[in-house]
């Protein structure tokens, strides 16, 4: 009998040691692993994502130089930004509570302190910005969006924690989303606000935010709720041109304010 090459008993024996070493610190009732040493070890075993919302590599490479860089003076942060942004990704994908993280996260606190900080430095809103601007000029177009398309969307939604309205139009209790995408169907803005809240004071505040964040767009495309006189005066305060597309009109035009579904999640209530 022949015998098997050493290095290959050698590499099924350190996988073997991973493997029981993560099942350790996974089964430990009162050890929370620090420092990403579960991302280590799934590193060594060949399995770079420990849950399927955890960034790659390429994703990581990204988004790291858009961090804050480490201050001078005090002392150096010891928590690993990347298992962060992996806990704050979870938690938007499974909807849970901040206190439900998994163990091989860092500790929940850790996690919502580096939360604030990213929304208050807009981060979230950077990294949408311009992989937004990345995916128009690889589909041939200007960075900058020039038009773009308005609509809302009404659902149902629990009382606790949001404040909910009653939509007359759709017969809905619930919240109101007003969005903003491009052309494409790429989100530009979008406004969370209780169902009773008109489409045309929603799209108030739309004007508002894409007036400061996206200052190329000039026309608007909307439905007949938005042709309110308020409404059209002050997009034309702020050079806006609104163009509201009747039912009545051509069928091709109509594809546009179809887009806007490519954005809505299915569950808006956790948002």
């Amino acid at each position: 009998r022949r015998r098997r090459p050493l290095s290959t008993t050698s590499n099924r024996s350190n996988a073997l040691c991973v493997c029981l070493s993560i099942r350790t610190v996974l089964r430990h009732p009162n050890h929370r692993p620090q420092g990403g040493l579960l991302r280590r070890l799934t590193a060594q075993s060949g399995q770079l994502q420990l849950h399927p919302s955890d960034l790659t590599d390429a994703e990581w490479e990204r988004i790291e130089p858009l961090l804050s860089t480490r201050a001078h003076r005090g002392r150096r942060p010891t928590t690993d930004l990347r298992e962060v942004l992996n806990a704050i990704r979870y938690m938007a994908r499974s909807g849970g509570g901040w206190r439900m993280l998994p163990k091989d996260f860092p500790p929940w606190q850790t996690v919502y302190w580096w939360f604030r900080r990213f929304v208050r430095r807009m981060l979230f809103r950077t990294i949408h910005d311009i992989a937004l601007m990345i995916d128009r000029e690889r589909s041939g177009r200007e960075a900058s969006p020039s038009a773009g398309v308005m609509d809302s969307q009404t659902i149902k939604a629990p009382a606790a924690g949001a404040a909910r309205g009653f939509d007359g139009a759709r017969k809905i209790t619930g919240r109101k989303r007003h969005i903003a995408v491009d052309t494409d169907g790429r989100l530009l803005k979008v406004n969370l606000a209780p169902a009773d809240i008109s489409d045309s004071a929603g799209a108030g505040e739309i004007l508002d935010a894409i007036r400061n964040r996206w200052p190329w767009v000039k026309n608007l495309f909307a439905d007949g709720a938005y042709s309110r006189t308020r409404l059209m005066d002050k997009a034309a305060f702020q050079d806006f041109i609104i163009e509201v597309v009747r039912r009545i009109s051509h069928k091709a035009v109509l594809k546009r304010s179809l887009r806007t579904r490519r954005s809505y999640p299915v569950d808006l209530h956790q948002q």
